[in-house]
């Protein structure tokens, strides 16, 4: 038994490392329409996919939806840094 609590410990700890986990446990939160938590999960992965266009527009796109217009347009201008070409973006910060 302590052997299995030992290995449930470690799989745990790397769980909560993987930069990835965060990022998945935002879109469950937002799907579970638990905005807050959703918010912080995915504050807690922007760091680690600041070069990830597919993040940043999800991220910034839900922040927009939940009313943080400021928060929102600094992570849809990440975005279209990589992106310079999406129409939708652009349009709807009024480019």
């Amino acid at each position: 038994m302590r052997v299995l609590w030992s290995l449930w410990n470690l799989w745990n700890a790397k769980l909560l490392q993987s930069r990835k986990f965060f990022w998945d446990v935002s879109v469950a939160y937002q799907a579970l329409d638990n905005y807050n938590k959703a918010k912080e999960n995915y504050e807690l992965a922007h760091p680690h996919f600041i070069q990830n266009p597919t993040f940043l527009k999800e991220f910034g796109l839900f922040l927009r939806e939940d009313g943080d217009m400021v928060q929102s347009g600094e992570v849809l201008a990440q975005y279209l840094r990589l992106e310079p070409g999406d129409e939708e973006i652009l349009s709807l910060l009024g480019y």
